[in-house]
């Protein structure tokens, strides 16, 4: 797909603009292709000079890769920590421990932390969201007691001091929680282990803007450091590519059970058989076999809501946020259009705020539409439903905690369902609308729906009993689905390093964002042209980098904020900040800069 300059010719932002790919035939879903050459500046923080570590981060020595201590291990995992163990005591700080999912990688850390215990250090533990530290923080108070504590940002500011003392008094060993938990004072630190290393959640985009992968690398330059993922960023892959990092794998399950078969269900046939519902026949008839098994099933949809827009098929009228530039969620139990930006909140509209016309449609589908249609299909299922809406009404551990002591049949979720949860009698995962997540304008959007496709099937078949999983898409001949559905984790990564390669995005060169934000958007334009003619003039003197924009955000109105945004790619990080911050302090000197709020991010997620 062509992209189209704005503004002088200049290009649409790669953090703005989507692509899509050319489809691959049957046979690529295995065999090999050669790599493309991997040669970028390093997209992990560099490690830090022995001078740069903190005085209160002493390098710990290399635990002995023989000693039995922590969980017991499989023959694999034993394998997988010997292996990482040898990296460590050859100076490598950092291993990425690429285990299948259910293969066990939490018991690997558990070695690491019994053996960093054992040396007199101290561990953070850190997993991508709130709703997983109760199961991981269970896992590690069994086998440590009361040596762990948990840090979230559901804390209390006083709990949170607490914990912080409590390490620096040495009363803890262990610290289990979200990003922020990175900061865990530890006096005697030795391992840092994040696990699930690919999610987004680990990137703090409010200030200060860290990702906490590299807070960890500045924090343990000779420490230990795991980046544990079924599907690793593509920055931790080309990483170890390059020999950066280790890498140690792990490619079975811990139980030796193979991997659900996952099953593409192409919609386009299902919609020409006069299949208009939800689900597809594989996935109706998957559900009615399970449900007479007395098993669970989970499935996935990345959108919460009921309906995702509301339209007036008279004049195409939108309802919309007046505040964001995005159309309003129908939430049917609360009987509201919602904004899942800013909060704001509208009653149903019967007639058209615009024409008047009672012609009013419900497009697209949510969580609570599919928790509908699972109702008027099978009554009798027990359902529970995972999103932002209900876990901020009851709390993901008590929803999760239900669905283990098998209090439902069926959970219906957005992607907290696609992060590390264990429920042994999960026997069919359905993922209702992979092409959501396939199609968003974002370089990264493939990467994401690959992790996600691959993650959630990983919650199937984690028992005894084999798994399923139903994929269902208007896309099935997509290079990113046959991947999927292969668990070709290597070709897909080699596919999408040489188009990352070929258009200079990361792991290849670094992007820093410069987002202008104002409330009046003639100002906000204005504000934008001006700043990107600014850097452009400070491009003279780094012929290596390259300026893209300005162009409207994804969302170019939100919270009452005109967002538009001037993109930089170079190979040097440094480059890149000393051009934008000349750029920016040319920028407030000149009077369009007067209401103008601006925020600088490097490698947005």
């Amino acid at each position: 797909m062509k992209r189209q300059g704005c503004c002088g010719g200049r290009s649409v932002s790669p953090v703005a603009a989507g692509r899509r790919r050319p489809t691959a035939p049957a046979a690529l879903r295995g065999g090999e292709r050669p790599a493309p050459a991997i040669k970028p500046s390093a997209p992990l923080a560099s490690p830090a000079k022995p001078e740069d570590a903190p005085a209160a981060s002493p390098a710990a020595p290399p635990p002995a890769a023989g000693e039995r201590r922590g969980p017991p291990l499989t023959p694999p995992q034993a394998e997988a920590w010997r292996r990482a163990a040898a990296a460590w005591r050859e100076g490598q700080s950092t291993v990425l421990l690429h285990g299948v999912t259910g293969s066990g990688k939490t018991a690997v850390y558990g070695r690491a932390v019994a053996e960093t215990l054992a040396l007199g250090r101290q561990a953070i533990i850190l997993v991508p969201d709130i709703s997983l530290t109760s199961q991981i923080a269970a896992f590690f108070t069994a086998h440590f007691g009361a040596a762990v504590a948990v840090v979230h940002s559901g804390l209390k500011p006083g709990e949170k001091l607490a914990v912080w003392e409590k390490c620096l008094r040495g009363e803890l060993q262990i610290v289990v929680g979200a990003r922020s938990a990175v900061f865990a004072p530890f006096p005697r630190l030795g391992l840092i282990v994040l696990d699930e290393e690919h999610d987004g959640a680990y990137k703090q985009d409010e200030n200060p803007k860290y990702h906490a992968r590299d807070v960890a690398r500045r924090r343990l330059p000779r420490g230990l450091i795991i980046l544990g993922s079924a599907t690793p960023s593509l920055e931790a892959y080309a990483a170890a590519a390059r020999r950066q990092i280790a890498r140690v794998a792990l490619p079975v399950r811990y139980n030796k059970n193979p991997m659900p078969q996952i099953i593409v269900a192409d919609m386009k046939h299902e919609l020409a058989a006069g299949n208009k519902s939800v689900f597809s026949a594989p996935l109706r008839d998957g559900l009615t076999d399970l449900l007479a098994r007395k098993e669970q099933a989970i499935l996935f949809l990345n959108r919460r809501g009921y309906a995702t827009f509301v339209l007036c098929r008279e004049c195409g009228h939108v309802v919309s946020c007046p505040r964001c530039d995005v159309a309003l969620t129908f939430h049917q139990k609360s009987d509201a259009l919602r904004c899942h930006y800013c909060g704001h909140r509208e009653t149903p509209v019967k007639t058209c705020p615009v024409c008047g016309s009672a012609y009013i449609r419900y497009f697209g589908q949510g969580t609570q539409k599919v928790e509908e249609a699972v109702r008027e299909i099978w009554p009798e299922a027990r359902l529970l439903r995972l999103d932002r809406d209900t876990a901020a009404a009851r709390g993901p551990e008590e929803i999760i905690a239900r669905f283990r002591r098998r209090e439902a049949d069926i959970l219906i979720g957005t992607q907290m369902l696609a992060k590390g949860l264990d429920f042994p009698n999960v026997t069919l995962v359905g993922v209702v609308a992979a092409d959501q997540m396939l199609n968003m304008p974002d370089f990264r959007a493939r990467e994401r729906a690959f992790q996600l496709f691959t993650q959630v099937a990983g919650r199937a078949g984690r028992g005894r009993r084999p798994g399923t999983v139903i994929l269902q898409t208007y896309a099935p001949e997509d290079r990113t689905v046959l991947y999927a559905a292969d668990y070709n984790y290597e070709l897909f990564a080699r596919d999408e390093l040489a188009y990352r390669n070929e258009r200079r995005y990361p792991p290849f060169a670094h992007v820093l964002r410069l987002m202008v934000f104002q409330t009046d958007e003639a100002k906000a334009v204005k504000a934008a042209v001006i700043l990107a003619a600014l850097l452009e003039r400070e491009l003279a003197a780094y012929p290596a980098l390259r300026l893209l924009g300005p162009a409207p955000a994804v969302l170019t109105r939100l919270k009452n904020e005109y967002r538009w945004q001037i993109i930089l790619q170079g190979r040097d990080p440094a480059e890149l900040r000393r051009a934008a911050h000349k750029g920016v302090a040319a920028f407030y000197r000149d009077s369009a800069a007067g209401g103008v709020r601006l925020s600088l991010d490097v490698d947005p997620l």
